[in-house]
């Protein structure tokens, strides 16, 4: 900068350098409405060039433009550190690299410690190159973490299935929905051009609880049926037409319940889409086997003989304590409601009638002998 000229010419360093600024920069210059939708029209000024700066008007004499070039030279040039960085006692630099909307932050991770385990040929020996954060590693465990938790959670639903069906065969046309309905979530993740991610994993892990629940209603009616003397392949069809309003129904009403989530907009929207897609393309997978296949693998291979003597082991015992405490319960009915008045109304008025005796022992106002109409009334409707 030449300081004869930037005075022969009226101007001051603040003043060039706001002007520079104000020139370097991507400016909004209107909107434009096109078939119902509205288009923000955007100008860059951002240089690109060292000519560009050169010719930047920075003044103007009367109809005559002061550009830079005239009363200063540009060239190319090492910018004041304003900034220390030392790494392993030695000074350095950083290099950050982000992922743009839509990437995927576990494969730039990899292709850039491949582009990195190259440069280390190509670079001079005095430099070395060190990851010091690494987002993707976080990810990759937090995804590893929750296919763990599916993998687990897929285990134990199979093994308490097991548990109560007692029956090697049932319990694995039972669980042959839960690989089948995976495979075809994702499937559907593909066709709807949505991604692995923390979201559509732990929507994925939420469903295997409830992928399971139409195929072992299906199998308990089919056998049913079996034991009331009909057919492997009456049983199946009497016993799959039997549930096929209530298991729609009641896979329907999963469904709806999380569907308003894929219909958020915003971060919000872009946050639980792919749960809310995952969920729900996992649960309809799972009544379409329950409907389909189940019945078929049930006409197929499973024998009532040995399904009745297995389970009949196990579950009378359990019918029959469930039968004691339902006749019990029926014949004490008072009892059950005291039961159940005490365990909705205790902990909540309870602690409130006794704040409010304490704090009469400091403030001269009277405490309430009896509990608040609204938590009788809500104690009868608990009940």
């Amino acid at each position: 900068m030449d300081p004869q000229k930037v005075l022969s010419h009226r101007l001051s360093l603040p003043e060039i350098a706001g002007r520079l600024r104000a020139t370097n920069g991507i400016t909004s210059v209107g909107r434009l409405d096109k078939n119902y939708l509205q288009y923000l029209v955007l100008t860059s000024g951002q240089f690109t060039s060292l000519d560009q700066i050169r010719n930047t008007v920075v003044g103007a004499e009367g109809a005559t433009p002061i550009r830079l070039a005239d009363i200063a030279q540009v060239n190319y040039g090492m910018a004041d550190p304003a900034t220390l960085i030392y790494g392993n006692g030695v000074q350095a630099a950083i290099l950050n690299v982000t992922r743009q909307v839509g990437g995927s932050i576990i494969q730039i991770a990899q292709q850039v410690k491949d582009a990195a385990a190259h440069s280390a040929q190509v670079i001079p020996g005095t430099l070395h190159l060190t990851v010091v954060y690494d987002l993707a590693e976080f990810v990759h465990d937090a995804m590893g973490s929750v296919r763990d938790a599916i993998l687990i959670g897929s285990f134990l639903a199979v093994a308490i299935l097991f548990l109560f069906l007692r029956e090697v065969r049932t319990t694995l046309i039972t669980a042959m929905s839960l690989p089948l309905t995976v495979i075809g979530t994702f499937l559907v993740m593909r066709l709807l051009g949505s991604t692995l991610n923390l979201m559509s994993l732990g929507g994925l892990a939420i469903a295997i609880g409830l992928v399971i629940d139409d195929a072992v209603v299906v199998v308990e009616n089919i056998y049913r049926h079996i034991g009331m003397g009909e057919s492997s392949m009456a049983a199946a069809e009497n016993g799959t037409r039997e549930l096929i309003g209530p298991v729609i129904g009641s896979t329907i009403t999963t469904v709806v319940v999380f569907l308003p989530l894929g219909l958020l907009q915003g971060f919000v929207g872009d946050f639980f889409s792919s749960l809310s897609l995952t969920l729900a393309a996992s649960v309809l997978l799972s009544l379409l086997f329950a409907l389909t296949l189940v019945p078929l693998l049930s006409e197929q291979f499973l024998t009532p003989a040995r399904y009745r003597e297995s389970s009949a082991r196990f579950v009378e015992p359990l019918y029959r304590v469930y039968e004691k405490a339902l006749r019990w319960s029926l014949a004490h009915r008072l009892g059950c409601w005291l039961f159940s008045f005490t365990r909705s109304w205790g902990p909540t008025s309870f602690r409130r009638w006794m704040k409010a005796v304490l704090s009469s022992t400091i403030a001269p106002r009277p405490a309430p002998l009896w509990p608040r109409p609204i938590a009788w009334w809500g104690g009868l409707k608990s009940w």
